[in-house]
């Protein structure tokens, strides 16, 4: 499953794209019981590095020359968060760094 958010420029700057990325992930683990949800950004857009980041995303790494848009070849960073990240209880995540 898949959701993109896409914001036309002359709403650019009112976090109608935080907002909708919140309800999002919102949907996807309270809804959808999801376990995770990802995103992948082009490293040229930082108002979507920044909201991902704002969800508490975290960037887990770059698939390189990954796709082809406007005729060109780009790279895509993937940023990911976990239910238990989301919720608060970064205890499943500090256990797997200390594990």
């Amino acid at each position: 499953m898949s959701c993109i958010v896409t914001i036309g420029e002359p709403f650019w700057g009112r976090r109608l794209g935080s907002a909708a990325a919140a309800a999002a992930v919102e949907y996807g683990f309270e809804t959808l019981g999801l376990r995770k949800i990802c995103a992948s950004v082009l490293p040229s857009n930082d108002a979507s590095a920044r909201i991902c980041l704002g969800l508490g995303m975290r960037r887990e790494g770059r698939l390189r020359q990954h796709i082809e848009k406007w005729g060109e070849v780009h790279d895509l960073d993937l940023y990911g968060l976990l239910r238990d990240e989301w919720r608060g209880d970064d205890r499943a995540a500090d256990a797997a760094v200390t594990g």
